[in-house]
């Protein structure tokens, strides 16, 4: 729980001194200016999934028995992931540029759901688990393909039963 505290202090700080740092940062080079301007999107709909997930997994972690050790480090490195999000969601900044560093911490989700997959004991609830993951997953695949401009792969023709 010190950890935790500790961390999310640390990102406070962070949030707070993010816009000096890139204010410093474009002395050096011209490329750093359009990181401190947000972008049209600006990933709201990939901070809302992880701290929903955040949430999830730490309410799992009290039902996690087999794996306890590992699945606290995977969860510790995503929440450093969701919180570089979350500053740089915060703090307008250009998705580009921040919001990418978060993905070299939450790619632990990967390994936390089988985790939390091996835990259920029950087959019956694991299948209704794995049901609602799945559905889950589409719906968060078919946002973020609508909100990078329309890049929807499948489309429903409206003409296809017009003779």
């Amino acid at each position: 729980m010190k950890k935790n505290f500790l961390i999310a202090v640390a990102g406070i700080v962070f949030a707070f001194g993010f816009k000096a740092l890139l204010s410093v940062a474009s002395g050096f080079d011209q490329r750093y200016e359009t990181y401190g301007v947000a972008g049209a999107g600006g990933g709201i709909v990939t901070v809302s999934v992880l701290v929903m997930l955040a949430i999830f997994f730490l309410w799992c972690k009290y039902f996690v028995e087999r794996y306890k050790a590992l699945y606290h480090t995977f969860l510790n490195m995503y929440l450093i992931g969701v919180m570089i999000a979350i500053v740089a969601v915060t703090t307008g900044a250009d998705p580009s540029g921040l919001l990418r560093l978060s993905v070299y911490f939450t790619w632990t989700i990967a390994l936390i759901w089988p985790i939390i997959f091996v835990n259920i004991a029950d087959r019956s609830r694991r299948k209704i688990f794995f049901f609602l993951f799945f559905c889950g997953s589409l719906t968060y695949y078919v946002l973020i393909l609508s909100s990078f401009s329309s890049m929807l792969p499948y489309q429903i023709n409206p003409d296809i039963f017009s003779f």
